[in-house]
């Protein structure tokens, strides 16, 4: 068998005859190298966003301002972790997918590198089990296999006006769509490609 090397490029042929391009990604990466997600569902390989210190107080002070509340679930912010997107503990991930402008700022605990979310979603958004996907100004609530509880919020989309603070400050797009892509590997690949 032929090994393929991961920065080649291929073609998808669709039924139509048309051609997509698409690339091998390595994945998924979640906070720990080389070692998949836990599976148990009680554990996290994201770093410990309720931990106190004092990036971390200040970080979910400016989401509490931003989101109010879960974005999910309208929970009290009482009730909410300040959740990053992506691990604070992979720098390497922020430097692949942010720009130099960007990784010049208080990374990561500026807001737009960060969601406000009820404990349990917190988890459930480490473990690569549910992830936003951001259409144009609006996020959409994609879980993968959801739970009969969690039905309700697949599908829910969070508009513009649901953040308080400008466009600068919502949640990071290419955060979100690494984060994204990070689930879809991890359902749809399993743990293998690129390690």
């Amino acid at each position: 068998m032929e090994q393929l090397r991961s920065d080649e490029t291929f073609t998808w042929q669709t039924t139509g005859g048309g051609a997509v391009s698409c690339t091998f990604h390595k994945g998924p990466r979640f906070k720990q190298s080389r070692r998949p997600p836990p599976p148990d569902g009680e554990t996290s390989t994201m770093s410990n966003s309720s931990r106190s210190t004092a990036n971390q107080s200040s970080f979910r002070i400016e989401l509490i301002a931003r989101d109010t509340k879960c974005l999910l679930t309208d929970a009290h912010w009482r009730l909410c972790t300040a959740a990053h997107i992506i691990p604070q503990s992979r720098p390497e991930y922020y430097a692949e997918i942010l720009s130099p402008s960007e990784m010049q700022t208080l990374w990561p605990f500026e807001p737009q590198y960060g969601i406000l979310v009820r404990d349990d979603l917190h988890r459930a958004f480490d473990r690569g089990e549910w992830a936003l996907w951001p259409q144009g100004d609006d996020y959409i609530v994609h879980f993968l296999f959801p739970e009969p509880e969690e039905r309700k919020y697949h599908g829910k989309v969070l508009t513009a006006d649901r953040f308080s603070y400008g466009p600068e400050h919502r949640p990071h797009k290419d955060l979100l769509l690494f984060h994204y892509r990070q689930c879809a590997q991890k359902y749809f690949r399993g743990f293998s490609a690129g390690f």
